[in-house]
């Protein structure tokens, strides 16, 4: 989990800094086996994606349907209801019209907030609920993810009955089940059908099928672009014809977009000198007359002869790509134009990515529209090798658990262990699809979705008491016990934890009992119930200490070092503390070794020793930098910026909150970052001048740097074989 800020709220003197805590290796992680896939040339996108809030990008050839757009205006215009859903087959337009609404809205109403969500992957409502109240700021992170189902829903209500706010919510077909709501969404729907009269807030849908209940706000597009527009269209494309050929065609095919892209991007590829809409074969005319009054069977006919038409490598990499559920980017040795043809063949869509300078190169990523991915993957024979080419890609940008930067590299690692799991379905294979259950689990537990992290670890528990692997049940039932710790459900916590001890101790594994016993300590200390949890951390040290598991060991020490840093025998946690310093930095346990000054920081603090807790805070700050652990980073910045506020050494604090907000933003934590920005206004005002904020990042002394170098290399010496 990324650091706490503090409160604003209050002011430095009466707060304490972000603890930097050590947490048990409750989770097992589990070795990726190596995968025989198509080898990439060059490199993807530096840029990360945030999965589900891309949106198309304003493309060429763009048409605005005016006539739609303008019965959005008016119905957000109006007092009454407050929601409206854009219906429409496959390729027809939906997201590129709600698009086009959501810029347009931002220039008649002044939004508290906006937010696109993307549905493609069939989230559960409370995941995108507390996305949504995040966003429209009325909660933090922490707090959106401790909030029962009831309750968040209250919450986004009342949020978007006082605020004005404005969420479209695309792809609602993916989530429906025979054309109905789920039981989640459909709570919300009807809630806000009936509260959401005169409301501030603005809900927008997007779906092929129409669900039911919603046939009072539907905007249809059943026809696609006007004749008019279908030929505008062609002609942005750089399709030849005359005016009334092109609207024509257009009104051939429905005017739907995707056929009519299709069938440029067949002339483009096919005749790229002389584009001439005559040039396209007969047959596809066939197809638009034989389906005349069926434009869903049309799509579905263009879309066989489009593919059909495709060279046997561009059939082969679709093939491959059908299973992505994300935006991608990548080039091949043999092809580096590889998807930028498949999107001028209208297979894929291509976005550009927001720039941070106008005068730098456009980036792009492409995605699926999903009736195509749909189609594609009908034409394989089954999923295994676009499942296992989805793990390879996922694997280029992959960070294990334990090293995660950013949200970008726990979305990856959520990609990478879906297609793990489905391609061990697809194969029979139980464990693999046990563990990639408890890795998804272990990603959404450090999302802060708890409960979601609950519904893979009993996924996996189940999953592994079938097989009988006694190891992994334990693992799994340490994973529950964290969760639900995490959620304040303490007893069932401990139910977990105990369990995990008890299979520990059966099957002879030590450090899973010791783990389980660290996990206790945990559950104890959130309930303030610190006596017992010493115990068991003295217990989980001991265990360490006996199997020689060092890191471990460390790890005992500083979490017995916070429990009497709660009880306020301060001297008692900085001894601890810096035991576990000392044996972090005999192993070399670099990131540990910068958690210990961090936590010696805040023992110091909690004495008034406010130079020397600012002494340790720019310890634990060079080594996260060395390193790039950036919550450390963040999280140093702030406690020393609180520091050097008690001291009055303004400007100096002025510009540690100014980079922790700059770093919370980078880490998308958002809440956190105007926790930061709160505090820089307040010294700001306090200066009445804001100095520069420096961007270069501190260093060890080139001595420092030097022992450290030789002490690994004398570790690898004396350790290797």
């Amino acid at each position: 989990m990324y650091p706490k800020a503090r409160d604003a709220a209050n002011v430095a003197k009466n707060q304490s800094p972000m603890t930097q805590s050590n947490y048990g290796s409750g989770n097992n992680n589990y070795q990726i086996g190596s995968i025989e896939t198509a080898i990439f040339g060059g490199s993807p996108t530096g840029q990360p994606i945030e999965l589900s809030d891309l949106r198309p990008w304003r493309s060429r050839g763009e048409i605005e349907r005016t006539a739609e757009l303008a019965q959005l205006d008016r119905w957000r215009q109006e007092s009454g209801d407050r929601w409206a859903v854009i219906v429409g087959p496959g390729g027809a337009g939906k997201s590129t019209l709600a698009s086009q609404w959501f810029d347009r809205s931002q220039k008649s109403q002044a939004w508290a907030g906006q937010l696109w969500t993307d549905l493609g992957r069939g989230p559960s409502f409370a995941e995108v609920a507390r996305r949504a109240i995040v966003q429209f700021g009325a909660a933090s992170q922490e707090q959106a993810e401790r909030l029962e189902e009831s309750e968040l829903l209250r919450r986004l209500l009342v949020t978007l009955q006082q605020r004005p706010c404005l969420w479209v919510l695309d792809n609602l077909e993916t989530v429906l089940e025979a054309r109905e709501l789920p039981a989640d969404y459909q709570d919300f729907w009807r809630q806000w059908r009936s509260l959401g009269r005169g409301a501030a807030g603005w809900v927008l849908f997007t779906s092929r099928d129409l669900p039911t209940e919603m046939a009072a706000r539907r905007l249809d597009l059943t026809e696609g672009f006007d004749p008019v527009q279908g030929a505008r269209f062609l002609e942005a494309r750089g399709i030849r014809g005359a005016e009334a050929e092109l609207q024509a065609f257009s009104k051939r095919v429905h005017g739907y977009p995707l056929v009519l892209g299709l069938a440029a991007g067949f002339l483009l590829a096919q005749f790229g000198d002389d584009p001439h809409l005559s040039k396209l074969p007969a047959d596809f005319f066939a197809i638009a007359d034989q389906h005349r009054d069926d434009p869903q069977a049309t799509l579905e006919t263009v879309l066989r002869w489009s593919f059909e038409r495709l060279s046997p490598e561009l059939r082969d990499w679709l093939g491959r790509l059908c299973t992505l559920r994300v935006a991608f980017a990548f080039e091949t040795e043999d092809d580096p134009q590889l998807l930028q043809t498949l999107a001028g063949r209208s297979f894929l869509i291509q976005d550009g990515l927001p720039l941070a300078d106008r005068d730098a190169p456009r980036q792009f990523v492409y995605r699926w529209q999903p009736i195509v991915q749909q189609f594609v993957q009908r034409q394989q024979p089954d999923l295994i090798e676009a499942h296992r080419f989805a793990i390879a890609y996922h694997d280029r940008q992959y960070v294990d658990y334990g090293k995660w930067q950013t949200k970008a590299d726990i979305d990856n690692y959520i990609e990478k262990w879906h297609h793990e799991g489905e391609l061990a379905k697809l194969t029979g294979d139980r464990q693999r699809e046990a563990s990639s259950l408890t890795s998804l689990g272990i990603a959404y537990y450090c999302l802060g979705q708890f409960q979601r992290a609950i519904d893979f670890h009993e996924q996996s528990l189940a999953i592994s008491r079938e097989i009988s692997d006694r190891k992994r049940e334990a693992n799994s039932l340490g994973s529950l016990g964290n969760a639900y710790n995490s959620l304040g459900q303490f007893q069932r916590a401990i139910d977990c934890h105990e369990q995990h001890r008890m299979i520990a101790y059966e099957i002879g594994d030590k450090q899973g009992e010791a783990n389980a016993l660290g996990n206790l300590g945990s559950v104890y200390r959130s309930l303030e119930k610190f006596q017992q949890a010493i115990i068991f951390h003295e217990q989980c040290r001991e265990i360490n200490r006996e199997v020689g598991n060092q890191r471990e060991e460390a790890i005992a020490l500083g979490n017995l070092g916070n429990v009497y840093h709660c009880l306020e025998q301060f001297q008692q946690a900085i001894n601890l503390h810096e035991q576990s310093l000392l044996i972090k930095r005999e192993i070399g346990d670099l990131q540990g070794e910068a958690a210990s000054l961090g936590n010696l920081g805040n023992a110091y603090f909690s004495v008034n020793q406010f130079q020397r807790a600012i002494d340790f805070y720019k310890q634990s700050l060079v080594i996260a930098c060395e390193i790039g652990d950036q919550a450390r980073e963040v999280s140093s910045l702030n406690n020393r910026g609180m520091a050097l506020e008690i001291l009055d050494r303004l400007a100096e604090a002025q510009t540690d909150f100014a980079m922790a907000r700059d770093l919370f933003r980078q880490l998308g934590q958002h809440h956190y970052a105007e926790i930061a920005e709160q505090n820089y206004q307040r010294v700001t005002q306090a200066l009445q001048t804001p100095p520069p904020i420096p961007t270069e990042k501190p260093r060890s002394p080139w001595w420092v740097r030097l022992w450290r170098a030789l002490r690994r290399w004398l570790r690898r010496l004396f350790d290797s074989p």
